[in-house]
């Protein structure tokens, strides 16, 4: 029988449902992507419950649910699968042993961990310590023998997704030596795989792999990385205990998941290997092979639960019989893509965002709506300004800010600043965009003091100068200076810029200066020093007090503030930064920052250099911003299986990811039927990708079966466009041909593969089920016979899965993994690349070992090079050696490799078996 489980929260807890929930009904769960999308669409779940009394009837005060159910209540099912250890994200959870000499490492160091994590990569939570900001990604421990500052080794996941092993050999924290992998772990959250990290201590080198479980095989993560010299790993004794899953060092955090089973080797001697499989459910405790006694801590225990999916529930909609003595709710629960997506207001802008965040002591944004009167302060506590002909929301070009007003006839802006403590300086600003340089001086930007001998600081700029005027309460100009510099002063105009009035304590009274900088750039210019020395020791800042000529007429102005700091740069400027919208910045760079500003529960998998750069970011809800990030890396963004929240699988994770689930139709893992759809419904053969704000590429695929020739050379052409907030034009073109490439892919899709879980021969694929997500790959060996491929190679697209007592089946929606295989250099598949116009120079027969090959190019005669695998009218051959430096070449080949025999004609075009193509 199926085993699910049900819990509502309730407020306080998650209570068990399971019982109220039609077990008759079928539970019908159902997530995924389209065909080639970036986003995936919300999960969906419907059951129903038994509500014969109306305890699931919100508005039911006689219901112990009453007030504390709901539209948006939380929903999670699981399902039992095999056991492992639950780690939750509590301090301290994991298992550990106690310390022992013969846990010491005195070779080479050799830790693996197979687990399943719930996110990949983690994120503090809204408490993190002192000094990290919460959202942030942050690295997991796996396995250690770590304890406060003393440390002997630690096998942990970086922020990004990467492997690390840290050791120390005396001890000491400050002894320790740290290596991170150059490729992140190749599959998302809640996908299970096992990690290996081997320390050479004749050489200080560490090599990082994975594999599907601890059983591999297992490949290489990347190249060895570290090799800084021999090096030891500390041997603690009794000092320090083993554990598994648990942070007891650094800044790791808790690696909350499912873990299987862990090994630690030194050299070849395995010293530990607890296997939680071998536990039963509520266990907390195993003994492994080697007499270490395992101990569950913090809520950890041996469990068969595994989670399907957590939804909020829409509503619940009350249903009777026509005698009233049964009734029930068919609910129908949605994903946190639903969630996040309905109703969200708009992020505001990065300039709107950041400069609070920096506690100036007063903020006027002016990102007021057109009919504004006056302007609100973007400090909860401050006052609004006085304005006058300002034209409110006339100017949105500042990628960095809403629309912003400009100036019309007697434009003015009038607000009071709060007192500064005496001597410490002020610094007052703002943006503004001055199209061309007036022909005469105009009043720039003016602060009001308290008087005393410097009454107003005024800043100019026309006539070929900039200047900066002190006057006192008579008007008269106390001091002043002026820049004439012409590289400075077109600087100033014909873009963006931020002027501000800075005054810097001295002895005896305040320097004064004017500076410019174009927004999102690292120059500066300023005036030069204005002295105000003897009159008064020192000056405040009392008023904002522009009055702009007419010559400004037509100047967009925003974002004034004022700091009781000249040197505290609340706009966070210079190149990429939030001044300019965060211009440049790389997109996983981008969705992790949105996590953090937004506090979105996010796990971002990837190395941010692997991602490409992005433009500006503009005021757009926090997922059009993910989404966003998403399109132009060409990753997929789905929801988190394991907990609340999202995930997303960068384009560089999807190249040549491991098998998450290998089928075999042979041995009735399958339930036909299988039906391919060669129609290719989402074929697109001329694409055309668009730069926000900028220009466009264009990519056609014009030979071929799926080209823009009319049929049957091609099939039509099929257009498609995207635009996209890429950083330059220069970028279009690459990620036209590969969009190009991804929906020009000749393999067939196949709309419906079903497991049915309930069929003995497909029972004990339950574990590696569970694990399949939008995005991951699969195989299908031994498909039947009318289907081409000797295997397939997919990727699922959507999930359709269906439970109740008697049925638990999934149908998964896939489409061919073949345009995400990529050349891997050093790889002895992928690693190749084959000689284009290929064919064969002579006939050859159904059983011939002897082929003539010719082209454009010979093929590869460097001694270890073969064997290698070629497909020739759908036979593929392995090619063990290759005579003649040019062609024709003689090729000595094995028939048959894919079951499939035929005679070949002459020019019969020869290829690699598999294609890998350059990537993005």
């Amino acid at each position: 029988m199926i085993r699910d489980r049900y819990r509502l929260w309730t407020g306080e807890d998650w209570e068990d449902v399971t019982g109220d929930v039609r077990a008759t009904e079928v539970t019908s769960l159902t997530y995924g992507i389209p065909d080639q999308a970036t986003t995936a669409d919300p999960a969906s779940l419907a059951l129903r419950f038994g509500n014969p009394a109306g305890r699931y009837s919100p508005g039911n005060p006689m219901s112990p649910l009453y007030g504390r159910i709901g539209p948006g209540t939380p929903l999670r099912m699981d399902v039992a699968g095999p056991v492992h250890l639950a780690v939750p994200s509590a301090t301290g959870a994991g298992a550990r042993t106690p310390g022992s000499t013969t846990l010491d490492v005195a070779g080479d160091l050799d830790v693996r961990v197979e687990v399943a994590l719930d996110r990949l990569p983690a994120q503090w939570d809204a408490a993190p310590p002192s000094g990290v900001r919460p959202w942030s990604a942050a690295a997991q421990t796996l396995a250690a023998r770590a304890q406060g500052t003393q440390v002997s080794w630690v096998l942990a996941v970086n922020a990004w997704g990467s492997p690390l092993l840290a050791w120390s050999p005396d001890g000491t924290v400050g002894a320790v030596r740290q290596v991170q992998g150059r490729a992140v772990l190749p599959v998302v959250s809640g996908e299970r795989i096992a990690v290996r990290a081997q320390l050479a201590l004749a050489t200080g080198t560490v090599t990082f792999a994975v594999a599907p479980s601890l059983a591999g095989p297992w490949q290489q993560l990347g190249g060895p990385v570290g090799g800084a010299g021999p090096t030891s790993v500390y041997q603690p004794g009794a000092w320090l205990d083993l554990t598994m899953g648990a942070a007891t060092a650094g800044t790791a955090i808790v690696a909350a998941g499912q873990y299987t089973s862990m090994e630690l080797r030194d050299g070849g001697t395995l010293l530990a290997a607890p296997d939680w499989r071998t536990a039963a459910p509520g266990d907390t405790t195993v003994t492994d092979p080697q007499g270490n006694v395992w101990t569950a801590e913090a809520g950890s225990e041996a469990s068969e639960w595994h989670r399907r999916t957590e939804v909020a529930v829409r509503a619940w909609p009350q249903r009777w019989d026509a005698s009233d003595t049964d009734g029930w709710v068919p609910l129908r629960g949605d994903g946190y893509l639903r969630r996040l997506g309905r109703g969200a207001p708009p992020v505001m802008s990065t300039l709107r965002r950041r400069i609070p965040s920096w506690k100036p002591r007063a903020y006027w944004p002016l990102e007021e709506g057109p009919r504004a009167s006056q302007a609100a302060s973007g400090l909860t506590s401050g006052r609004p300004a006085v304005v006058r002909g300002l034209q409110f929301a006339a100017d949105d070009s500042l990628p960095s800010s809403s629309a912003l007003p400009t100036l019309q006839q007697g434009a003015q802006f009038i607000a009071p600043l709060p007192s500064v403590s005496a001597g410490a300086g002020w610094r007052v600003e703002m943006v503004y965009r001055l199209d061309s340089m007036p022909s005469a001086s105009q009043g720039w930007f003016r602060i009001d003091t308290d008087g005393g001998g410097v009454a107003t600081v005024t800043a100019y700029i026309g006539g070929g100068e900039a200047r900066i005027v002190l006057r006192d309460e008579d008007n008269a100009v106390v001091a002043q200076q002026f820049w004439a510099d012409g590289t400075a002063l077109a600087a100033a105009v014909g873009r963006w810029c931020r002027v501000r009035l800075v005054a810097i304590p001295i002895t005896g009274g305040y320097d004064y200066r004017l500076w410019w900088t174009p927004i999102g750039e690292d120059q500066s210019w300023y005036t030069g020093t204005a002295s105000a020395v003897g009159a008064r020791p020192y000056t405040r800042p009392t008023r904002v007090n522009c009055v702009w000529p007419t010559a400004l007429n037509g100047m967009p102005i925003g974002h004034i503030t004022y700091s009781a700091d000249p040197n505290l740069d609340v706009y966070g400027g210079g190149t990429g930064g939030p001044d300019g919208g965060y211009d440049g910045e790389r997109a996983l760079t981008r969705m992790r920052r949105l996590a953090e500003e937004q506090q979105l529960p996010i796990s971002v998998l990837g190395l941010a250099e692997h991602s490409p750069r992005m433009g500006p970011q503009r005021v757009a809800t926090a997922l059009e911003l993910v989404q966003e990030c998403a399109e132009v890396d060409g990753g997929i963004l789905t929801e988190r299986r394991s907990g609340t929240g999202l995930q997303y699988r960068s384009r560089a994770a999807r190249y040549n990811q491991p098998a998450i689930l290998e089928l075999d139709y042979a041995a009735g893992h399958i339930s036909p039927p299988v039906e391919p759809d060669d129609e290719a419904p989402d074929a697109t053969n001329d694409i055309t990708v668009a730069r926000t704000g900028g220009s466009s590429a264009q990519a056609v695929r014009e030979t071929g079966p799926l080209s823009v020739l009319p049929p049957p050379a091609g099939i039509n052409r099929v257009e498609d466009s995207i635009e996209v907030n890429a950083y330059s034009d220069d970028q279009l073109e690459p990620m036209a041909w590969w969009r190009l490439h991804l929906g020009t892919w000749g393999g067939w899709r196949y709309p419906r593969i079903r497991i049915n879980l309930r069929n003995p021969r497909a029972a004990g694929l339950v574990g590696d089920v569970l694990r399949v997500q939008p995005g991951s790959r699969i195989t299908v060996a031994n498909p039947p016979r009318w289907v081409p491929q000797r295997a397939l190679d997919l990727v699922v697209l959507a999930v359709d899965e269906a439970v109740n007592t008697d049925t638990w089946t999934l149908d998964l929606t896939c489409a061919p993994a073949g345009p995400w295989t990529v050349v891997q250099l050093g790889h002895g598949v992928l690693g190749r690349i084959g000689t284009r116009g290929s064919r064969l120079a002579l006939a050859a027969g159904a059983s011939d070992t002897t082929l003539t090959v010719t082209g454009t190019l010979p093929w590869t005669t460097k001694p270890g090079s073969a064997p290698w695998d070629v497909e020739i009218g759908g036979e593929v051959m392995t090619v063990t050696a290759v005579s003649g430096t040019s062609v024709p070449q003689t090729w000595t080949v094995t028939r048959a490799v894919n079951g499939i025999s035929k005679a070949h004609a002459v020019n019969a075009p020869v290829a690699l078996a598999t294609a890998a193509v350059i990537p993005l």
